[in-house]
């Protein structure tokens, strides 16, 4: 009889993970399917992401722009590429920059955290990100000029109120004061 009522145990147990298991699967391939079919708000296929890594030693931080440049600019001429630009964090890969943010606005100062990506001119053109308001970078944004910033919408309307204004001032510890241009 124990062996029985065991036996029965085991069937019970087994037929409930395979339940579990199953439903863990569909709902799996839901999730995907949804996520297949979302719209990122930038470019997911033909886009190649490459890993470029600069030592220290043999690049240091005066001249690595101008490396990135001439990297950038040698892939944009290889026959079969449309565009090239670089970044610190490609989409959706999970890793950003954690940056406290200070806004100045008739209330007070309001200090945020938010995620930081550098990019060159032409990522946004890269990864056909639309613009609701104001320009991408290009060749007049240098470490020389005034400080510059593309932000999204859930961050200008928490900064400034106002998604589509142009012109808002923030200070980022690292860089200063920098303007959103339009």
């Amino acid at each position: 009889r124990e062996r029985v009522a065991t036996r029965e145990l085991l069937v019970a147990a087994q037929v409930a993970m395979s339940v579990v298991l199953v439903s863990a699967a569909m709902l799996f391939l839901v999730t995907f399917r949804n996520l297949a079919s979302l719209d990122a708000g930038f470019r997911t296929d033909e886009v190649l992401v490459a890993n470029v890594f600069l030592d220290d030693e043999k690049y240091p931080s005066e001249t690595r722009g101008v490396v990135q440049r001439e990297l950038t600019n040698r892939l944009a001429g290889i026959p079969g590429i449309d565009s090239a630009a670089h970044g610190t964090t490609p989409p959706l890969v999970g890793a950003n920059w954690d940056t406290v943010v200070h806004v100045k606005t008739a209330h007070g100062q309001i200090k945020a955290e938010t995620n930081r990506n550098q990019t060159s001119a032409g990522y946004f053109r890269v990864l056909q990100t639309p613009f609701f308001a104001g320009r991408d970078f290009n060749d007049r944004d240098t470490p020389l000029s005034p400080k510059v910033a593309v932000v999204n919408e859930t961050f200008a309307r928490q900064a400034f109120g106002d998604p589509t204004r142009l012109g808002g001032r923030f200070t980022e510890r690292h860089f200063g004061p920098i303007s959103m241009k339009g």
